[in-house]
């Protein structure tokens, strides 16, 4: 049975994970675009980041984008969530220190989900070099919405 998620679990599935898919609407056409992303506890916004080009431009003709996040077992066991934001562009000082709370917080959940050390993501913090094109943004969130199925097995019946 499907069921909703109420907001704890919600930010729990936000937390646990690092990759999304981001819908938008842009020359009356809907997208969705995968992310790399990082949900800062304390601002409750999601940082992510960007070269310029297609993205960048979508978002900033249109703000008002969603999240979609899953966990996904088995077609039986899964959760599902959808953040509802606003795209927020940040530039110097903000962008640095959302630069370094994606990094930090990003490390730990891909060293655990992908068994993978990641040295590397430390490089993202020079993507804010002005020659490197980089965006870096925010998604402030405005309403937050999530469904799960979990399959029970009776172990009595057996």
């Amino acid at each position: 049975m499907i069921e909703n998620l109420n907001k704890q679990e919600i930010l729990s599935v936000l937390k646990r994970n690092y990759i999304g898919r981001i819908g938008c609407y842009f020359e009356d056409t809907p997208h969705i675009i995968p992310i790399t992303y990082a949900f800062d506890l304390e601002s409750g916004h999601i940082i992510s980041h960007t070269r310029e080009g297609f993205k960048s431009k979508i978002f900033r003709e249109n703000p008002i984008v969603c999240l979609q996040v899953e966990e996904l077992e088995n077609l039986n066991n899964w959760k599902s969530i959808i953040i509802y934001g606003e795209f927020e562009e940040l530039y110097g000082v903000t962008a640095r220190k959302a630069l370094h709370i994606f990094v930090k917080n990003i490390r730990p959940l891909v060293n655990t989900n992908d068994s993978q050390n990641v040295a590397f993501v430390s490089d993202i913090s020079h993507s804010t070099h002005p020659d490197n094109q980089a965006m870096i943004y925010r998604i402030k969130p405005y309403r937050m919405a999530g469904k799960y199925e979990k399959e029970y097995n009776d172990v009595m019946s057996n």
